[in-house]
């Protein structure tokens, strides 16, 4: 039986930044636990990194999540020398509303509070947008800003890959596993893997995302914490493109869209990127609308293994990009799956200190890819 310092149990984006945050407090030995992308149809535990675009911004009506893009994204290029390995596109933001917007006060100060943190967030209406994003086709009653910097997209495979690396250079072990139950024994964790393997350790970071209620990790812990944590399913659409307009949107912000069009009540929108069968994507999802609820561990497998997600979601989806890139032709068109772990409001992650022994780090929201080292970071230091 191994044993260590400190498990953080669960691989994916928050639980490796809080790896590699955890080896500047603690000379371990310590070990990161979750499976591979590889194993996860074996496995059945999927991840929402497994993907190659996500949006990162600091424009966020919410002060949380924007400290927390603002820590993060600040760190990015450090992450991506120290590891050798690059993941940031910085291709800039853009965030549309239409005149009927009903927060557009809340719009207005964001923009302010963006440009009172030190970025630059330029408002644009019609002639602005035309002027600046000729190949974009937006409503004559648009109106954005454009966040140029510190903004874009990550991949979240690679982040992940280079938050591993820099923790096992610091000396951390990585288990491609899953922890099956969590048992307290003598004042330590004995943690009873899939593979049969038994792990004891003194302390626990809990980073597993939306598996958090619905795992076994929690239930012998005294008292048995319950965290406040709904999951719904979110489809995602894939427009695949040619070369030739890929390279020609190449530049092409990252968009998020707070207006109805069809029967969708908003979108996200990423830029054409080749993804490893080759093709280039252009990458979208929609905001509320077409949510799925998902109860169980057996929801949430199924959810992902379905695979196409919901087919009226894709067709709105495609139609709306058909509507603001008129000139891209779409090759074709294909669904996806995604899993958001909500906590109420969405106004903020799980951060918090179970016992002197146990730390729980979850509840992105859809928002905490952009965010997970600064999550990790705290993560990190709540011990």
């Amino acid at each position: 039986m191994e044993a260590f310092d400190t498990a953080v149990i669960g691989a994916g984006m928050i639980g490796s930044a809080s790896a590699r945050h955890l080896t500047r407090s603690t000379d371990g030995p310590n070990v990161l636990i979750g499976p591979s992308e590889i194993q996860a149809d074996q496995s059945g535990v999927f991840g929402a990194w497994f993907d190659e675009g996500r949006i990162t911004r600091v424009f966020d009506f919410s002060d949380t999540w924007r400290k927390l893009a603002i820590a993060s994204i600040e760190r990015y290029r450090d992450i991506e020398k120290d590891s050798g390995i690059s993941f940031y596109h910085e291709v800039g933001y853009l965030t549309v509303v239409r005149s009927d917007y009903e927060n557009m006060e809340k719009f207005h100060e964001t923009a302010e509070l963006v440009r009172q943190a030190g970025f630059a967030c330029e408002h644009l209406e019609k002639e602005g947008l035309r002027e600046k994003f000729p190949y974009l086709q937006f409503p004559p009653d648009a109106q954005a800003y454009h966040q140029p910097d510190s903004s874009g997209y990550i991949n979240p495979r690679e982040l992940v890959r280079a938050e591993q690396e820099l923790a096992r250079k610091a000396g951390f072990s990585i288990l491609e596993d899953v922890v099956e139950e969590v048992l307290k024994e003598e004042g330590e964790y004995l943690l009873l893997l899939r593979s049969g393997k038994l792990v004891r350790c003194r302390r626990m970071i809990i980073a597993n995302g939306a598996y958090l209620n619905i795992s076994n990790l929690l239930q012998n812990l005294e008292p048995c914490p319950r965290f406040d944590v709904s999951l719904t399913g979110q489809t995602v659409a894939y427009i695949r493109v040619s070369e030739p307009d890929a390279n020609r949107l190449e530049k092409m912000p990252t968009l998020i869209t707070r207006y109805r069009t069809g029967e969708l009540d908003g979108s996200y929108i990423l830029p054409p990127i080749k993804y490893p069968d080759g093709n280039h994507y252009i990458k979208l999802g929609h905001n509320d609308a077409f949510e799925r609820t998902l109860l169980s561990s057996s929801d949430v497998e199924d959810w992902y293994r379905s695979g196409e997600g919901d087919p009226q979601a894709v067709v709105e989806l495609a139609q709306l990009v058909q509507q603001l890139l008129p000139d891209v032709g779409q090759l074709s068109v294909t669904g996806g799956c995604c899993v958001t772990a909500k906590t109420p409001g969405k106004l903020g992650p799980i951060l918090t200190k179970v016992c002197d022994s146990v730390v729980v780090a979850a509840g992105g929201n859809g928002y905490a890819a952009k965010s997970c080292d600064e999550i990790g970071r705290i993560a990190a230091t709540l011990f």
